[in-house]
């Protein structure tokens, strides 16, 4: 994927969720067709509750992850996407807990995946009112190996058109990355998160990042990012895209949606931190 700037809702920016490396990524390039195209079919549920089908190729994810990943390998991770949760915030006391993917179709002699996502993930995908969104080159975030500096690299950049110093709660940043119940000393969660996430995203050259630590009493409470923003910032194009055909789940021409309950694979999270986010250096 080379030059794909995606023009990034910042509710989605702000969501809370727990993924590897490679599932963001993957989530990333669903976010980004799903806007630049649409959704290929719109399947109703009932009032109020759709399912929008986007079509994603082995390809592709192939060329995210920069590893030789193997067609059932990618179907692996796209299984455990299934049982991610996404919390979606309108404000600090309002937010909606949805399923990021709701089922997958596999098409292994086209190399598809067809992956059908809830309407309240393809409405926030969507949500773009009064500028509310940041435009986000995938190529670069694509580079970063970590999770961690994936969701801080886009956090800081949807402020950094009109801030150069963004504050950013302790507790804001475990939440984005799904940490809060893992790091109760902020000097463990400092060494193995923040500070490795701004040397990656200061590596890149895109971004430069300084960051000051301030006191609230005793305790670490806020942490003060000072940003320069190195890329220009594009304006989104308006691309059109015709409405996704519906489907009544009632029609008797539809096909059948199989909902499968299974098991979600126990990740060893440490372990993919090493092997998957880029720190086993």
């Amino acid at each position: 994927m080379d030059n794909f700037v995606y023009f990034k809702a910042n509710g989605l920016i702000k969501a809370k969720y727990k993924m590897t490396s490679l599932q963001n990524k993957i989530a990333n390039l669903i976010f980004f067709k799903t806007d630049l195209m649409g959704a290929f079919r719109e399947v109703f549920i009932k009032e109020g509750l759709s399912l929008y089908e986007i079509n994603i190729n082995y390809k592709e994810v192939k060329e995210i992850a920069k590893k030789n990943l193997t067609f059932d390998e990618i179907n692996n991770f796209l299984k455990d996407m299934e049982n991610i949760k996404v919390y979606i915030y309108e404000n600090k006391n309002k937010y909606t807990r949805t399923n990021f993917i709701s089922l997958t179709e596999i098409h292994k002699e086209e190399n598809i995946f067809t992956v059908y996502i809830y309407s309240t993930v393809y409405n926030a995908v969507k949500d773009k009112l009064q500028g509310n969104f940041t435009p986000i080159d995938l190529t670069i975030l694509n580079n970063f190996k970590s999770v961690y500096s994936q969701r801080l690299y886009e956090n800081l950049r949807a402020w950094t058109e009109t801030k150069k110093v963004i504050d950013f709660k302790v507790d804001f940043l475990k939440q984005l990355f799904f940490l809060q119940d893992k790091y109760k000393r902020y000097n463990d969660f400092k060494k193995d998160c923040l500070v490795k996430a701004i040397n990656e995203i200061n590596k890149s050259g895109y971004m430069e990042i300084k960051f000051e630590e301030i006191k609230l009493g005793r305790k670490i409470d806020t942490i003060r990012f000072v940003v320069k923003d190195n890329l220009p910032r594009q304006k989104e194009k308006k691309v059109i895209t015709e409405e996704p055909k519906k489907r009544n789940e009632s029609q008797g021409s539809k096909k059948t949606l199989n909902f499968t309950n299974y098991s979600q694979r126990e990740y060893d999270y440490d372990s993919l931190e090493k092997q998957l986010l880029g720190w086993d250096d």
